[in-house]
């Protein structure tokens, strides 16, 4: 395998990774049961509305480029199907990459008419009818990232001798909901200690930002 073949399994690997970190921030706002609902509806109700349309298009958008052909006319796409073209039929049945890739696949029918028509293009018909949008079930997208996280191991164990496994980002919304969290406590408490509240606004660090 040449140098830029490597590279470019080098670089599926991060947008998995980079994609794992989207979903985890949906899943670390939006996936937490009522009371994270509730608290993000208190804080910005509309931001928070927006955003969860934006990471759940992101997202889509990126499992059906991870799943798209490997390419036509001389492009070439950093796909699942592109990486077992490039490591070969034989290696990637022994690494049992040509299973976990058909599990990864499952999920594509159930994502790809709302790429084409809703996040890719706009086609009228498609969304005045609401017909693209197919409710896939859960199980579906837990066994596509756990077939993708565990297909992205075996390839950098086997070419580069380490694994990506889990990507976790407490900096990310984690992060964000710990903040939140603490801001309504302080309202919540400066709305009982109204004669404190004066001095604490005007002692904060990022007042003008």
């Amino acid at each position: 395998m040449t140098t830029d073949e490597k590279q470019a399994i080098k670089e599926f690997c991060s947008q998995y990774a980079w994609l794992r970190w989207v979903y985890d921030d949906y899943l670390a706002l939006y996936e937490k049961g009522p009371e994270r609902i509730q608290l993000l509806h208190e804080v910005a109700p509309h931001f928070f509305e927006r955003l969860n349309r934006i990471l759940v298009q992101h997202i889509e958008l990126g499992i059906c480029k991870l799943t798209d052909p490997p390419g036509r006319k001389g492009q070439k796409n950093l796909t699942i199907k592109y990486i077992l073209e490039l490591i070969g039929e034989k290696e990637s049945k022994k690494l049992g990459l040509d299973v976990l890739a058909k599990s990864i696949l499952v999920i594509r029918p159930y994502i790809i008419k709302g790429r084409n028509k809703a996040i890719a293009h706009l086609d009228r018909d498609a969304l005045v009818s609401k017909s693209i949008f197919n409710q896939y079930p859960r199980e579906v997208l837990d066994r596509f990232w756990e077939s993708l996280r565990e297909f992205v191991d075996k390839v950098r164990k086997h070419y580069f001798g380490s694994i990506i496994g889990e990507v976790i980002d407490n900096k990310g919304a984690i992060g964000l909901v710990g903040a939140l969290k603490k801001g309504v406590h302080w309202k919540d408490y400066f709305s009982d200690h109204t004669d404190l509240c004066a001095s604490a606004v005007r002692e904060m660090r990022y007042k003008n930002a």
